[in-house]
């Protein structure tokens, strides 16, 4: 089992559903999550709309370590203290809690290197290199629009100075 995916045998969005809490339905959902020393844990920054999944994109790669709900129940109560009987402090709740978020920032960082993490950041990243092409060629273009503006002027300018001396000599 993996965090973010606690049903094994359902496809991925109706797991998702089952435990989203229905005041996220209510109310909405957090765009952002502090501690309790009030840092950000968590922030959703961009929403992007995905119609459908290329093959694959949930499977997990080779070697991946999975564990069944009951293994990490049972990983739980081996290392949880409040499962031992024991009493903790707030501190040592502050602890775990970075702890915890360690551990979430180590998948997350796992997670960056699935497949289909890989393709949205390359399709991202060809988007942004596309963009950045076409700002160069914008502004290759106006400085070839403005060099010619330049000489446009210089050779009026001479024009009418010639112009101006052939008058004077005329007269």
């Amino acid at each position: 089992m993996v965090l973010g995916a606690p049903y094994e045998d359902l496809d991925p969005c109706d797991a998702a559903e089952e435990i989203v809490d229905d005041s996220y339905l209510e109310l909405g959902m957090p765009m952002r999550t502090t501690n309790i020393a009030r840092n950000v844990t968590h922030e959703i920054r961009s929403i992007r709309k995905v119609r459908s999944f290329p093959a694959g994109t949930f499977n997990f790669p080779t070697g991946y370590p999975q564990m069944t709900r009951e293994e990490l129940f049972q990983e739980n109560i081996e290392t949880v203290p409040s499962h031992q009987g024991q009493s903790i402090t707030m501190e040592e709740l502050i602890q775990m809690q970075d702890m915890i978020e360690k551990q979430v920032n180590d998948l997350h960082d796992r997670r960056q290197a699935h497949p289909f993490t890989d393709m949205l950041r390359k399709q991202e990243k060809m988007k942004m290199e596309e963009a950045a092409a076409a700002a160069e060629e914008k502004r290759k273009k106006e400085e070839k629009k403005a060099r010619r503006m330049k000489q446009r002027a210089e050779k009026e300018a001479a024009t009418a100075e010639e112009s101006q001396d052939n008058d004077a000599t005329s007269e």
